[in-house]
């Protein structure tokens, strides 16, 4: 967080019901660790610097990133829509991250 100016929320599977801003819960390891380029995936951003708007302040984004590859023990992804809520982070930009800060995938949105 200290380099990046932000971090990714770790959210696992029993924790997944009590977290305040998931209404449903997150995909198995198994699915998770399946990902695959084309894959379309919500990660949620933690922002060491809040953005105040309104009033309210807003310290993290939960983001959808489209998975274009495997890295060296992650996965590299770029930004399916636009931060709205960082200065710091682009819509061009590339993520790096791990299986583990996937909270939903896009299918599971917009299933049947």
């Amino acid at each position: 967080m200290k380099e990046d100016g932000f971090e990714f929320e770790v959210v696992e599977q029993d924790g997944s019901p009590h977290h305040p801003f998931l209404p449903h819960p997150i995909p198995g390891d198994e699915k998770r660790f399946a990902v695959k380029p084309g894959d379309v995936v919500k990660l949620i951003f933690l922002y060491r610097d809040p953005v105040v708007r309104n009033g309210q302040t807003f310290s993290a984004e939960h983001m959808w990133v489209r998975v274009t590859q495997y890295g060296q023990g992650c996965l590299i992804g770029q930004f399916d829509d636009s931060p709205q809520f960082s200065a710091i982070l682009k819509a061009e930009n590339e993520v790096r991250f791990h299986p583990k800060h996937i909270v939903r995938f896009w299918n599971e949105d917009n299933a049947g």
